[in-house]
């Protein structure tokens, strides 16, 4: 679900991007274990699988949250 990566001049960093689509994360949410994934990919994941997609750590989705710093602004209203 995330952003293609020949969106971006160069390599994308590692970190910046979804260990479930591996694409640019888009609106990223972190577990409470500190991986990072794109809303739309971890969501339905952690519905189905009540755990987190890389240590299977049992979580629910009131446990993600948005990282901030990487999340996109919302235009005034």
């Amino acid at each position: 679900m995330g952003f293609e990566l020949d969106r971006f001049n160069g390599d994308v960093d590692p970190d910046f991007k979804c260990n479930l689509c591996n694409k640019v994360l888009e609106d990223p949410l972190t577990t409470p274990c500190g991986h990072v994934f794109c809303a739309g990919c971890v969501l339905p994941w952690v519905v189905q699988q009540g755990s987190c997609p890389v240590n299977c750590q049992r979580i629910s989705t009131k446990e993600l949250n948005h990282v901030l710093p990487l999340k996109s602004p919302q235009p005034p209203r």
